[in-house]
């Protein structure tokens, strides 16, 4: 199992680095969880980077949770729409 903690802000800066972690972490039957509770701002870029890790896990038959997630990204994930695919409705 491998743990990344997601920066303060997912924003186009942050994200070919991070997307490039999650895809090395993401082997097929892996464990990988994101931890989201450093995450202060998450931009609609970084949004999309979580849902493609989500479709990339299941398309390698590994396991990704979004565990700890902070205020900031539950919020910006039901602004979007996206909170029930992340698993962020709560």
């Amino acid at each position: 199992m491998t743990t990344i903690s997601l920066p303060a802000s997912i924003d186009r800066r942050a994200v070919p680095g991070l997307a490039a972690e999650i895809s090395d972490a993401l082997s097929k039957g892996a464990t990988l969880t994101l931890d989201g509770s450093a995450v202060q701002q998450a931009g609609q870029i970084g949004l999309q980077l979580l849902l493609s890790a989500s479709k990339t896990a299941a398309q390698r038959e590994a396991r990704l949770d979004l565990a700890n997630a902070s205020d900031a990204l539950r919020t910006a994930a039901r602004t979007s729409g996206v909170a029930h695919i992340l698993n962020l409705e709560a």
